[in-house]
Formats: structure tokens, C-alpha cells, sequence
């Protein structure tokens, strides 16, 4: 069996999918496969999904390097093997609160970068500067500054 490109394996898959049922599975590395598993999953398949774990042994002892064939059988195996593997889901709501979330910590800690950035350059022109603590979310003590 010649494994396809993923693209081929939607097409021919969703092709096929108004005539059977199929059971999907697919390494658990939802930052690389989230569309392809929401593709299959809005076409009405089932995709469960392999954690990398259970594949270790299979691809410690098959190859030395990275190898796609294999990496699939392994999968293939895992999944057989172990039946009551995690299936996927389409995202909802908490999937955006999550994204949301995600980006207001790194606007945070983009903001407290640029705050500590200033406080030493600030520390620098003037070592004998006083800046109170969160001093810099005050107009007050910006306008005393300028």
C-alpha cells in the first residue's frame, strides 16, 4: 500500500464517503492535523486520535529516521491495539475562549517586556530615578516623568 498525501487522503475519503463509514485515526499532533481532522469530521467520519507514545516502540525499532510510511503503520497499529483511544470533536466554544485566553497572556507578557524594558532605560538616564511599582500604569507618574 502506497500511503497518499493528505490532501488525496481528504479527497478520495470524502469521495468514498457517501457510500461507507470510515474510521479514522490519526497521530495526535492537533497543531499540525486540526484541519484535516475537522475536515473528516464535518464529512461524517470517525477520527480518533493516536497519542505519539503509544507508537514509541514501533518507531524505535523500525527505522533509524523519520519515515512517513512507517510513522503510519504505527499508528495504523496503535489504533487497533488500543480501543478506547480518544476520539475528536469539532471545536466549540471553549476552544475559542481558549485562543482568547492564549492571546491575552502574551499581550501581557508582551506589556510587561516593554514596561521593564523602559524601566532600565529609564534607570539608565537617571540611576537615581524613583519609579513606584506599577508606577508606569499611572498618568500621574508618566506626566511627572515627561
Amino acid at each position: 500500500m502506497t500511503p497518499l498525501p493528505s490532501t488525496t487522503l481528504v479527497g478520495f475519503v470524502l469521495l468514498a464517503g457517501a457510500r461507507l463509514q470510515v474510521r479514522l485515526a490519526l497521530e495526535d499532533c492537533r497543531h499540525l492535523t486540526r484541519r484535516l481532522e475537522g475536515d473528516l469530521l464535518r464529512a461524517g467520519h470517525q477520527v480518533v486520535r493516536v497519542p505519539t507514545r503509544l507508537m514509541a516502540a514501533a518507531r524505535r525499532s523500525s527505522r533509524a529516521g523519520k519515515s512517513d510510511p512507517i510513522d503510519a503503520l504505527a499508528v495504523a497499529h496503535a489504533a487497533l491495539r488500543e480501543p478506547d483511544l480518544p476520539v475528536a470533536q469539532l471545536d466549540g466554544p471553549a476552544r475559542q475562549v481558549k485562543l482568547l485566553s492564549d492571546h491575552r497572556r502574551d499581550l501581557v507578557v508582551e506589556r510587561t517586556k516593554l514596561v521593564n524594558r523602559l524601566r532600565w532605560h529609564l534607570h539608565e538616564l537617571d540611576p537615581g530615578l524613583q519609579i513606584p511599582s506599577r508606577g508606569s500604569r499611572r498618568y500621574c507618574v508618566i506626566d511627572d516623568l515627561s
